[in-house]
This record gives C-alpha cells, structure tokens and sequence, in this order.
C-alpha cells in the first residue's frame, strides 16, 4: 500500500491507555493513561479486561473508549514504551464543600430551635438529621471524583457509649418544605463517644453523585426507635461540621 500523498497529522484526537478492568454496567471503565487513572465513558458495544489496550476520543470534558487494540490484554504491557504518553494534562485538586444548613425533621415538620442532626427517636419522634450542600459540588461537573470525606462531632444526647450514624443520601440540595428524600442504601459511620470528632471516608460514588446532582445532601437516619440515638454537631455549633472535602481529577 502507497502512503504518498496522503497527508497524516502529527496530532490526533486518539488516546492510547490501559484498562484496569471491565466495563460497568452504567458504562465506564477506569483507564491509565501514562500513569494517571482517569474514569472512562464507553461506547454502548465495547467490553473490555483489565490490561487491554484501549483507544479513547476526547468528547467534551470526557474521555470516551471506542475500542481496544490486539486479540487479548497483552501479558505484560509496559506503560514507558509499550503504551506511548497519551499527552493529556491531568490535573488534581481538592473541594471543601460546607452544608449550606444544618437541621433535623421529624413528623411535625422541621426543628427550627436548634441545627443538630438527630438520629433514631427523641421525644416520641422519630428523626432524620440533615445536611445540605446547595450548589457548589456542581462547579465539579466534567471532573472524575476520587475520594470524599466528611468531619463529624458527636454531641452529648442519648446514652454515653460509643454509637454510629448511619448515612443516607438526601435528593435535595436545600432544605425542603417538607420531609426531606432518602435515597441509596445505607452507608455505615465511624463509632464516635460523646465529643468524639472524625474525618470519615464516605463512598467515592456519593461524591459523584453530588457533583452529577442526583443527591444534593447527606443525612443520618435509623429504622426504629431501638436503634442508636446519635446527635451530631450543627453548624452553629461546630464550624467544622458536617464539611465535606471532595478530591478530584479533571484531563484538559
């Protein structure tokens, strides 16, 4: 085959990575790219193994696979040479998000006397603590999250052992007129003694939820009033409450 003639740009919009596993089911593929590991989208028909060669196409703010180079991963792909640089610009940073409001709902609406967040029953109600964050994980939009933390503070309430919250995702971004909206499944606490404070790991996937903005806050509930009663610190009460600190990574 005759190449003359034929006019090949030295820059193309291909990426040439390494899958560090299969594709999810909602589409996305974790990629190293020269060492950084970047969430991929995937197009509809594409699978993929960990080690594969893959192909990625800028699209947007995102990086889409469109397809995987050899019949199979190769034994041992080396990332210096046998993977050349993609050239991308991988940039990191951190979010500190604080709640917007702090506050606690029972069945007679929400308390307006105080901004704890209050979880099992008191005084014959059952309650749902609260914390929102408002808009600004939005400003993350395009960027792939790696890590989000939050900083907790038990306060006297309730018995005087050690006790968990137990973490829901809130739909709303601000504080409803009515009961608030849990969603997801429960994401267990830390063990915290009255005064006790904690930067707790919360799962990757509530971070991406908030900056996607299909969870817009974090709250502590239980089932029954058996359950461990927990009081956490409102804003007013502990600056440091409830703040989330969001880690990040954008490819320009």
């Amino acid at each position: 085959m005759k190449w003359s003639g034929l006019r090949i740009p030295q820059e193309t919009p291909y990426r040439r990575g390494i899958a560090q596993g299969g594709v999810s089911a909602g589409k996305t593929v974790t990629v190293r790219f020269a060492g950084v590991d970047i969430l991929c989208r995937a197009l509809r028909d594409i699978t993929t193994a960990s080690g594969d060669i893959v192909l990625a196409i800028r699209e947007g703010s995102e990086l889409v696979v469109v397809g995987r180079l050899h019949a199979a991963a190769p034994s041992a792909p080396d990332e210096a040479t046998g993977v050349p640089s993609p050239e991308l610009g991988a940039r990191s940073g951190t979010l500190t998000v604080k709640p917007v409001e702090t506050r606690s709902y029972r069945s007679s609406g929400w308390r307006n006397d105080m901004d704890d967040l209050l979880q099992s029953e008191w005084g014959g109600d059952l309650y749902t603590g609260c914390a929102f964050y408002g808009s600004s994980p939005l400003s993350l939009a395009g960027t792939t999250v790696t890590g989000v933390t939050v900083r907790l503070k038990r306060v006297a309430g309730g018995d005087s052992d050690p006790r968990a919250p137990s973490f829901y995702r809130i739909t709303q971004s601000t504080k409803p007129s009515g009961a608030p909206t849990r969603t997801g499944s429960v994401m267990a606490g830390p063990l915290l003694a009255v005064n006790g404070t904690s930067t707790f790991s919360l799962p990757t996937a509530f971070g991406t939820d908030l900056v996607a903005g299909t969870t817009g806050g974090l709250g502590i509930w239980v089932a029954t009033d058996s359950d461990p009663h927990v009081r956490l610190a409102g804003r007013a009460k502990w600056s440091s409450s409830m703040v989330l600190n969001i880690n990040w990574t954008r490819v320009s």
